[in-house]
């Protein structure tokens, strides 16, 4: 006996997807009159458009929206707090013109700042805004994946951009001006910092504390108060092919810093040092940088810097020294260099520095002292095999009769050390160009 089949129709409801919905703000009327009351009606995926005018508010984004500025609204604090808050993921902010953020003044730790913009969240953009006359312009506080760009950050009490406990950030395009602080990382890795303006700040132009395992490349840190970029207490930082020019102090400068590489810079006519490793550096990489016309000296490394290596850079026209080792700096490399044309020496060894090794250098026509100046004694000045050209020794005593290119007599370097130079080279060494090193980092 065959059963009899018994249908059920089955009842399928198609809902309607969501479509993201564009509203219209503005003080002119003909939308919302403000900008929170249109956040908190808009469903996450709309875009909020505002029309021209001023809105003083403090904004708290708490969805995955799209804002964007027409005619540049201005956002402004009143003085409270932060302008902007970006509290949820994915949000695009662009066009605005933000200000007034609560001032430093009011705050006992200005790190943990009123911003104009203030980044909680993740993967946002915040790009083609103009944010000024806040505690800080920009605050990324533990957040990650964000991309901050093309946005004028300036006039701000404290920082221009900071980031607080964020890594995967990537930061470019901004012209971060007349802050104290251009650009600041604290506690913060694995950030990109790049093509950046970070010029005429009352400290800093990218300044990194407490933070590791950064790219900072082509930024343009020039007429800063202190120095252009300087890393304290941070390790393995990649700083490549940056300008960083005109500084009150040092064009780039390390301390306490450890395993960073300081690679490809133009340094060039800063107030006092080109780069300057200080206290208890180690383990670093300076390689390939040209350290032009600084006016104390081209590189310098003092006050316990030990086992750091110096190569392939070029130190050119600078006063007193092209490089410059004192204060129990020891055990460092200092090799392929050219120091070339500066006023005292073209490199100098003051007391208390041991075990350094200096060889396959160029120093050619330094002025006032020597080409190279030792005042230790137990520094090494070749590597077994060859030393190091010297122009003034060429011109006065080397002689090459079996053509090998060392000079048969060894050179007694100046100073009070009694250092050696076994084998003094008879041409200048061939060293690994600034366009080499330059094209190995893209």
């Amino acid at each position: 006996m065959r059963s009899n089949l018994v249908l059920i129709p089955i009842l399928i409801t198609l809902l309607p997807l969501y479509q993201a919905a564009t509203l219209i703000v503005s003080s002119k009327g003909g939308g919302y009159s403000g900008i929170q009351e249109a956040i908190d009606v808009a469903m996450s995926g709309d875009t909020i458009l505002v029309d021209g005018g001023t809105y003083q508010e403090n904004l708290n984004v708490t969805k995955k929206l799209t804002l964007r500025g027409m005619k540049t609204p201005v956002v402004s604090g009143g003085f409270e707090g932060s302008a902007i808050t970006l509290n949820a993921d994915g949000i695009i902010l662009e066009g605005f013109e933000v200000k007034s953020s609560e001032s430093c003044d009011k705050q006992s730790d200005p790190l943990i700042s009123g911003a104009g913009i203030q980044v909680n969240s993740k993967g946002n953009t915040i790009r083609f805004n103009h944010v000024h006359t806040s505690c800080c312009g920009i605050f990324v506080c533990n957040s990650s994946s964000n991309s901050v760009h093309h946005n004028e950050v300036i006039n701000n009490d404290q920082y221009g951009i900071h980031l607080l406990n964020s890594s995967d950030n990537v930061i470019y395009g901004n012209y971060a001006r007349y802050n104290k602080y251009g650009i600041s990382l604290l506690k913060s890795g694995d950030n990109v910092i790049y093509s950046n303006d970070a010029k005429s700040n009352d400290k800093y132009g990218v300044y990194l504390l407490n933070s590791s395992d950064n790219a900072i490349y082509r930024n343009y840190a020039e007429s800063n108060g202190y120095d252009g970029i300087h890393l304290r207490y941070s390790v393995k930082n990649n700083v490549s092919k940056n300008n960083a020019t005109n500084n009150e102090r040092s064009g780039i400068s390390l301390k306490g810093a450890l395993d960073n590489l300081i690679y490809g810079n133009e340094i060039v006519e800063n107030n006092e040092r080109g780069i300057l490793l200080e206290n208890y550096c180690s383990n670093n990489v300076v390689s390939g940088n040209l350290v032009k016309n600084n006016k104390d000296c081209g590189i310098s490394l003092h006050d316990c810097c030990i086992n750091n290596t110096i190569v392939a850079n070029t130190a050119k026209d600078n006063g007193n020294y092209g490089i410059y080792l004192w204060g129990f700096s020891n055990n460092n490399t200092i090799k392929s260099n050219t120091a070339r044309g500066c006023i005292d020496a073209g490199i100098r060894i003051l007391n208390s520095n041991k075990g350094n090794s200096i060889y396959g250098n160029n120093f050619i026509e330094n002025g006032i002292k020597h080409d190279a100046v030792d005042d230790n004694g137990t520094n090494i000045w070749d590597d077994g095999v060859a030393g190091n050209y010297y122009s003034e020794y060429l011109k006065r005593n080397c002689t090459d009769s079996d053509g090998d290119d060392i000079c048969d007599a060894e050179y007694q370097i100046p100073g009070d050390s009694g250092a050696v130079d076994r084998y003094p080279l008879a041409s200048p060494a061939e060293t690994v160009s600034l366009q080499m090193i330059r094209s190995e980092v893209g």
